[in-house]
């Protein structure tokens, strides 16, 4: 949620195209920080069930959760390029000065 909000305030002032090639870009920038809560998760996991740490689980939990995530990013990515274009295009959304291209 942190990186999510420190995008959002830097965003604030920039230009639509700086927002459409961030959009493009976060579900890759968010599997860092994806990857590291489920490494925290799975160690926490294995010392509260007292279980041999095997780093192979790690590992397939991160390819796999990745893959899903990046999935599942791009499809709400284009969900809301959709959305926006939609709302565009019937005339809800009010424009501003801060116009730096088409979304």
């Amino acid at each position: 949620m942190l990186f999510a909000l420190g995008l959002f305030v830097w965003l604030k002032n920039k230009p639509n195209a700086v927002v459409l090639r961030l959009s493009w870009a976060a579900p890759i920038l968010f599997l860092p920080i994806f990857s590291v809560y489920i490494i925290i998760h799975q160690i926490s996991r294995d010392w509260v069930s007292i279980s041999d740490f095997s780093a192979f689980d790690v590992i397939s939990l991160l390819v796999g959760y990745s893959v899903y995530v990046v999935i599942f990013g791009y499809f709400y990515v284009i969900l809301m390029h959709l959305l926006y274009r939609l709302l565009d295009k019937l005339n809800i959304l009010i424009s501003s000065d801060n116009d730096g291209g088409d979304i």
